[in-house]
């Protein structure tokens, strides 16, 4: 949690205060960040930490053991595939989803 919960501000500003703390990197810029959207310069801080492991969470890929590969997987899709692992296999709907 960054404690942006907390505040007033829209979710868009919130984003927006992420990514500006991210980017920001001069001489009191985090300042200016917390004087800008008026929250403490901590809650600045830890708005670009959450924001670095954000991204890099996002865009590392998975670690492969042995050959493993990890798909992420949405409830829709899944839905999908008992609904064509039953079209296809001759097993009951709680077969499938077991």
């Amino acid at each position: 949690m960054t404690g942006l919960h907390r505040t007033p501000l829209t979710t868009s500003d919130k984003i927006g205060l992420a990514a500006k703390a991210l980017l920001s990197e001069a001489y009191g810029a985090v300042t200016a960040l917390s004087e800008e959207y008026e929250v403490s310069r901590p809650t600045v801080y830890r708005a670009r930490e959450v924001a670095s492991d954000v991204l890099k969470t996002h865009f590392e890929a998975p670690p492969e053991e042995d050959g493993v590969v990890y798909v992420r997987v949405d409830r829709a899709q899944l839905e999908r595939a008992v609904v064509g692992a039953r079209m296809e296999a001759p097993c009951s709907i709680r077969d499938i989803e077991s």
